[in-house]
């Protein structure tokens, strides 16, 4: 039998005063391009999660945070384009900065959203639903892909 070969990527929950959190919308990356999607990355190896988290999101949205800021509310395993991944989903708890798009090339625009009046059309449709678990206290899912394509 092979040994199997697994991906981890993050995702940062951030949540604005309003009770609103904040999207990306993917630009250019070959995957569900167009779509609203949580903040995110992959882990790059060697590096714990906290870390992945606070480089991608220094990366991708010009925030700092540290790691006492950061909350672990889900993890997901789910494959998608033939690669099986684990996906951790942190809640930022305080940053420091403005998010603002860092990467223009893979990203189109920022927003924040009511997770509870969005046109899922427009997301990551696994990101939303991982999001209300996390509000019934759901800390682990299997993601179905067949379901999001």
């Amino acid at each position: 039998m092979a040994s199997p070969n697994f991906y981890a990527a993050v995702y940062a929950i951030i949540w604005n005063p309003e009770g609103k959190i904040l999207f990306s919308q993917r630009k250019n990356t070959g995957f569900m391009d167009g779509k609203f999607q949580l903040p995110a990355g992959h882990m790059d190896g060697n590096e714990s999660m906290a870390t992945a988290m606070i480089r991608e999101l220094k990366e991708e949205i010009d925030i700092d945070v540290q790691e006492k800021d950061l909350k672990v509310v889900h993890i997901s395993h789910r494959i998608s384009l033939g690669r099986e991944y684990f996906d951790v989903y942190l809640e930022v708890l305080h940053f420091t900065g403005t998010p603002a798009i860092n990467e223009p090339e893979k990203c189109e625009s920022l927003a924040y959203f009511d997770i509870e009046n969005i046109n899922t059309v427009d997301f990551v449709n696994y990101d939303v639903d991982i999001i209300k678990m996390t509000d019934k206290w759901v800390t682990f899912s299997d993601v179905d892909m067949e379901k999001y394509q």
